[in-house]
């Protein structure tokens, strides 16, 4: 018999997350069910410092409308850092660089 679905890990109490609670509050659990889709999806921008560590990530296609997002990755071109996109499966995680121990804040302040 053939598999025609994947575990995907998570955790079981995150509805209890406080971003997850203001989710269900402001959209319901439509918007909850929404965000869970989108967690799902199969692609991810990422950038990667010079060492392989995924510093960042944004899930295709959203990372292409958030303007927070498209701000920063000028920043991490900058800095020489790849952006690629990549198939979202549990085979990588977002982490601090490795290459240097002060890296600063890419980050544009909010």
């Amino acid at each position: 018999m053939n598999k025609d679905s994947y575990y995907f890990s998570h955790d079981a109490n995150a509805k209890d997350d406080p971003k997850c609670v203001a989710l269900i509050e402001q959209e319901g659990l439509e918007g909850y069910g929404v965000y869970w889709v989108i967690t799902k999806m199969s692609k991810a921008q990422i950038v990667r410092c010079k060492c392989g560590s995924i510093v960042a990530a944004c899930t295709v296609p959203l990372c292409y409308e958030d303007k927070d997002w498209l701000k920063d990755l000028p920043n991490f071109s900058k800095k020489g850092y790849d952006i690629d996109i990549i198939d979202v499966d549990s085979s990588w995680t977002i982490e601090s660089c490795k290459c240097k121990s002060n890296e600063p804040d890419l980050f544009d302040k909010v």
